[in-house]
């Protein structure tokens, strides 16, 4: 029998990292968010064609890795999502955008849904200190 209590033990060479997830979906032909599901954030906004921008809610010293990824209707040609820029201390926020296969910025279709992942240093002192 499984031991259900079990906590898979990790390290990392930072400490005080934090994790930002959560979810929104595309509400109409033209890429607008949908509500915003997730914690430490504040709002998604819409900079054009398949660019989105995450507001965190606190600023960061750093950000770590970030996966996006998107669950389109069926029979659609799914879309590569790319990090554009990052600004977790100052403007506290996460540009990204959706990409064809052409390499061409490109809108979601309604319906669609985007998940995300950020991996984000709490803390500017290092372990030990």
């Amino acid at each position: 029998m499984a031991n259900r209590l079990f906590k898979q033990f990790t390290a990392s060479a930072d400490s005080a990292r934090v994790i930002v997830d959560g979810y929104f979906n595309v509400v109409d032909s033209v890429g607008t968010p949908g509500t915003l599901s997730g914690g430490l954030l504040t709002s998604i906004t819409r900079n054009s064609a398949g660019n989105y921008t995450l507001l965190l809610s606190d600023s960061y010293p750093l950000f770590l890795s970030g996966y996006i990824s998107s669950v389109m209707p069926a029979g659609l040609v799914s879309l590569d999502p790319q990090l554009i820029s990052t600004d977790v201390t100052v403007a506290k926020k996460i540009n990204f955008v959706f990409i064809n296969t052409s390499g061409v910025a490109a809108e979601l279709p309604p319906q669609s849904g985007v998940y995300f992942n950020f991996e984000l240093k709490n803390s500017a002192l290092k372990r030990g200190e």
